[in-house]
């Protein structure tokens, strides 16, 4: 399983720029220092920003991740997730890990990453707050309207009742729907 996670890694490294959303604008730089990474991030800004986002994800500790949210401005947005999570003792399916939780992306000026995502999830059964999920990781996403890929690499802790704590690096990918 690491063997895996080391190699998703190294694909999403190499190939970040063909994973991420660029307006014509910077497609013809090609440069990956900080000072191009920073005028993209303010291009792609002033072109033609989201208000709201829905976004749909999968993963390797959190196998189902869905969610909705505002772009507070160019450099920070929150929202609302519901999430699936994998716990110790989990071999198959993910085993009783669902829950609600709060993500709050902020963006940064890295030329493989644009932004960092903390997530909080409350791991809930029956109505019942039984454990918790925590997420910090860094990836790609566009900020521009329309859809586009995302992805994103972290570390990912899960606790609940019955269950020892998890820990262990976590890769998503999927869709964002900004509009």
């Amino acid at each position: 399983m690491r063997k895996i996670d080391v190699i998703m890694f190294v694909v999403f490294m190499g190939a970040s720029n063909a994973f991420c959303q660029q307006s014509s604008l910077t497609r013809s730089d090609s440069s990956l220092g900080s000072e191009s990474a920073a005028r993209r991030l303010s291009e792609e800004a002033e072109s033609d920003p989201r208000s709201y986002y829905g976004y749909a994800t999968i993963g390797v500790i959190e196998p189902l991740g869905l969610g909705v949210g505002y772009q507070i401005d160019n450099n920070w947005a929150v929202g609302i997730k519901l999430g699936q999570y994998w716990l110790s003792g989990g071999t198959y399916i993910p085993n009783g890990g669902g829950g609600v939780g709060l993500r709050v992306s902020e963006r940064i000026k890295l030329w493989v990453a644009n932004n960092v995502n903390y997530e909080i999830t409350s791991l809930l059964a029956h109505s019942k707050l039984t454990g918790v999920a925590v997420d910090v990781n860094l990836g790609r996403e566009s900020i521009e309207k329309g859809v586009n890929f995302i992805w994103s690499l972290g570390i990912t802790g899960t606790s609940a009742e019955g269950s020892s704590l998890l820990i262990l690096p976590n890769l998503k990918i999927g869709l964002v729907v900004n509009f």
